[in-house]
């Protein structure tokens, strides 16, 4: 500023140091800038605006907006040597006459800058630049205004084009790069576009020269034109996920879920680098040229996908293409309803040269087609032709249907020589028609035949499911016109066994309720009621037990249970001989279910059991001196049965687990008698029978879209024992006994389809042994604690513990 009037006025002379000047003749900053902001809403600049500018520093977190008014360029922030990082630009209105720069470095690195447009215009957006440094991190979004010219989300002449990324909706540009290098490598950027337009090739990563790489590089788009408007009259423009020059393109993806476009490459090596591991997924929209998973000029194309879900495809489909080179295990995927032109694995253009070195254009190419059905003028290069089904429609015609022809030239038969053919049926749907023995469907037809030399059928059988219900064995043929699967029988799923071990399992927990209320519980409602002294006659009692069973159902369950019972009794008649009781229960428990079986895979389930409800009982002390010590009980139950299954063993034709979750009532009740008799004057015994019966309602349920009924389920049992206390003192009593039980029924049956499924069962029989103490604390006095245990062995195998207790004050 020295010699300016404004220096002259102020009476003082300002110098800086070398004075250095920018493209304006202005005094250029030197040192690092950050967090200055500049804000831009009218007037007229014939040159640049900064939101910081310096020679040799740093610029980090500058920021510049504008709204209205005119600028040459826009930046966000400028070094010619330093780092230019986490600068912005909001562009929302007025004419930028050139370029928008988030951040620009002429030497240093150019990072995490970003652009947000909204409205203006302006010739070109730069997430940034830099001349010889990388460029990474850096963000444009654009939702609204004008551009004369194209979108970078970072470039560099010299350095590499790391994760940058570029958002494009209701804007048009005239080309478009997630991230461009000249010289250096541009990988991981990505492109998203919902609306708008790119007039020309919009590439999710651009390398224009030299052997840098083009890798990992994503492009996405919703929707909008890519390449309908080129520049270039006649040549056809598109998408590139990546694209390099003579070195490798790999790893890069397009996804394509709407819009139009003029073509897709997944990744393109222009100048004889590889394109490998590319990837096009196309789920919508128009593509009026061809899909190509991989393009090398004079290099080779492999393992490459093309994977093609819905949309329109006007030209030819390469899952790898190269030109002077091999194109070798590369895969395109259908799956849908629609007509396509060429579908090769493998493409090298000048093969019908004059001249030309025959390349590899076959080996290791997989075409799968997955519920797909159309047709296709020609289908070659592959080795391997894979077929997958999840339904099963023999009159909706073959799945790829082949002309071999196109309007210039005959048809003529398709050559699979040498190729192999495998057939997955992943599992027919329950709501698609169930197929028959005898039905045929056509995996591949050309009417003008096939030349199959040397075809391996990999699966000439294969075996399928229906849900999880039905399963289906089919055989493989291969006929001069077509390749076809027909069925050749159809059974039930003996594995479908293990659904119903849900059902036995809460039976089994029920019972143990049952038994709990018939036993000990009755029991001690009446020793209850006989000490009583309850000024309203209603005596309270409580019983508790817990189990670990295994029960051999035909295969075998594991349970932890838990019951619990609650209730009041009172005495009637002389010396309260008549004993009549209330009770509430519940029970919980869970359960582990194994099943093997002879012709399928070994399924192990597992699941939660529980029931609540109310019962009553009644116990009857006959006195007559020919009766005395008889007793007659009678129990009645019913509540709600809950229980619930899943098994990740029990999978449809997808893999997918099998649960369900089913309630239903239950009641049932018992009748019995016991008989006591003293031995001495210490000890006394008493024997008892009684027969139980529960049953539990039926119900349905819909498991991997299969409907499943389940029977009334009914369970009956026997029980006979003897139980011998002995009077250690007045106040502690143990007591031991041994009982055997027969369960009479108890199957729990199901059906699905109008057949039965195999049944698990709790019929048989089981012996039981006990031990216990009864505690009273004061001799005579209505308190007490029964503490047992019991060990199962037979068809029930386990150990069981009791608590009983009431304390009355």
């Amino acid at each position: 500023m020295a010699g300016s009037s404004l220096a002259e006025a102020a009476g003082v002379e300002l110098t800086y140091p070398g004075a250095p000047l920018d493209e304006n003749g202005l005094l250029f900053p030197q040192g690092s800038l950050s967090d200055n902001t500049v804000s831009i809403t009218g007037g007229s600049i014939p040159g640049n605006a900064y939101g910081a500018k310096t020679t040799d520093g740093d610029t980090i977190r500058n920021r510049i907006s504008m709204t209205g008014g005119s600028v040459l360029h826009l930046l966000g922030a400028y070094s010619a040597t330093g780092t230019v990082e986490y600068n912005s630009v909001i562009l929302g209105g007025g004419t930028v006459a050139r370029n928008v720069y988030g951040g620009e470095s002429g030497s240093g690195n150019a990072q995490y800058n970003s652009i947000t447009m909204t409205g203006g215009s302006a010739q070109w957006l730069q997430g940034a630049y830099s001349n010889s440094g990388n460029v990474t991190g850096n963000e444009v979004l654009i939702s609204g205004g004008t551009l004369s010219g194209g979108v970078n989300g970072g470039q560099t002449a010299g350095g590499d084009a790391i994760s940058n990324s570029v958002r494009l909706g209701n804007a048009t540009a005239t080309w478009l790069n997630g991230g461009y290098s000249s010289t250096g490598n541009a990988s991981g950027n990505r492109v998203i576009i919902t609306s708008g337009g790119v007039n020309n090739n919009a590439f999710g990563g651009f390398v224009e020269s030299g052997t840098g790489n083009a890798c990992n590089n994503l492009f996405i788009m919703y929707g909008g034109e890519v390449g309908l408007n080129g520049e270039i009259p006649g040549v056809g423009h598109g998408i590139m996920g990546g694209r390099a020059s003579e070195g490798n393109a790999s790893g890069n993806r397009v996804i394509f879920l709407g819009g139009h476009t003029g073509f897709i490459d997944g990744g393109t090596s222009s100048n004889g680098g590889a394109a490998s591991g590319n990837h096009v997924l196309i789920l919508g929209g128009n593509i009026d040229g061809s899909v190509t998973g991989g393009m090398s000029f004079q290099g080779s194309s492999s393992g490459n996908v093309v994977e093609i879900r819905g949309g329109t495809v006007g030209g030819y489909i390469y899952g790898g293409r190269a030109d002077k080179g091999t194109a070798s295990n590369n895969t395109v995927i259908l799956e849908g309803n629609f007509n396509l032109n060429g579908v090769f694995g493998g493409w090298d253009a000048y093969a019908s040269s004059p001249g030309a070195t025959a390349m590899d254009v076959t080996t290791g190419n997989v075409l799968i087609l997955e519920n797909f059905q159309g047709s296709a003028t020609n289908v070659g290069n592959f080795e391997h032709y894979v077929f997958r089904l999840s339904s099963w429609n023999e009159n909706g015609g073959p799945m790829l249907t082949i002309s071999n022809g196109t309007s210039s030239t005959a048809p003529s038969a398709t050559d699979l020589s040498g190729s192999t053919i495998r057939v997955e049926i992943t599992g027919v749907s329950p709501g698609s028609p169930g197929p028959a023995v005898g039905d045929t469907i056509s995996l591949i037809r050309n009417n003008m035949g096939l030349i199959t030399n040397g075809v391996i059928l990999k699966t000439p059988f294969v075996s399928f499911k229906r849900g999880i219900a039905m399963l289906y064995d089919a055989t493989v043929s291969v006929g001069n016109t077509s390749i076809d699967a027909t069925v050749t029988s159809s059974r039930l799923n003996p594995q479908l066994k293990s659904l119903s071990e849900g059902r036995a399992a809460a039976m089994a927990l029920n019972n143990q309720g049952a038994d709990l209320a018939a036993g000990l519980g009755i029991s001690r409602a009446a020793m209850a009621a006989m000490q009583g002294g309850s000024p309203s006659g209603m005596e309270t009692f409580l019983a508790m037990e817990g189990s670990h069973s295994n029960y051999a159902t035909g295969s075998r369950v594991e349970q932890d249970g838990y019951a619990v019972l609650a209730g009041v009794s009172a005495g009637f008649s002389k010396n309260r001989s008549v004993v009549l009781g209330g009770f509430m229960e519940s029970g919980w428990g869970s359960y582990t279910a194994h099943n093997a079986f002879a012709d399928a895979p070994f399924v192990r389930a597992s699941g939660d059991t529980s029931y609540y409800g109310g019962g009553l009982l009644a116990r009857w002390d006959l006195t007559d001196n020919g009766l005395r010590g008889i007793a007659l009980e009678a129990s009645f139950r019913a509540g709600r049965l809950d229980s619930d299954y899943r098994s990740g063993d029990l999978v449809d034709g997808a893999g997918n687990p099998s649960a369900y979750n089913l309630s239903s009532p239950y009641y049932g009740g018992h009748a019995g008698a016991a008989l006591t008799r003293e031995l001495d004057r210490k000890m006394n015994m008493e024997a008892y029978g009684r027969f139980l019966w529960t049953r539990q309602d039926g119900d349905h349920a819909t498991v991997s879209g299969d409907h499943i009924r389940f029977r009334d389920m009914n369970s009956s049992w026997l029980q006979g024992g003897a139980r011998f206390h002995y009077e250690m003192t007045q106040t502690i009593r143990p007591y031991a006994g041994a009982a055997y039980e027969w369960q009479c029924n108890g199957t729990a049956r199901a059906s699905t389809y109008g057949q039965d499924i195999a049944a698990p069962t709790l019929r048989g029989g089981t012996g039981m042994a006990e031990l216990g103490v009864i505690f009273q604390p004061v001799a005579g006095k209505p308190m007490f604690v029964d503490l047992g245990v019991k060990g199962y062995a037979g068809k029930r195998e386990g150990v069981s513990g009791s608590l009983q207790f009431r304390a009355a004050f």
